[in-house]
């Protein structure tokens, strides 16, 4: 399996686009046991909208995807995932 994305296991580098949010780096323990989860504040409260972004990659038509997310609670209520 091939990983597309750069910086996916660094959300804090330039490459993501944030919107009304901060990341910090390496302040949680990631699935495989180490602390390189990244996390994710709202600098405009909770319940509020707050977004990061990668470019879309160019895809084939034909071939097949696979999207995976780890996600831990941090005090926000909802995620919302959205494909281009």
């Amino acid at each position: 399996m091939r990983n597309y994305y750069t910086y996916s296991q660094d959300i804090t580098n330039a490459t993501w686009a944030k919107s009304f949010l901060t990341a910090t780096a390496d302040t949680a323990i990631a699935p495989d046991g180490t602390l390189t989860a990244d996390s994710l504040t709202s600098t405009v409260g909770t319940h509020v909208f707050t977004e990061i972004a990668k470019a879309a990659l160019t895809t084939i038509i034909g071939n097949t995807y696979l999207y995976s997310l780890y996600v831990k609670d941090n005090g926000q209520r909802y995620l919302q995932l959205i494909g281009t």
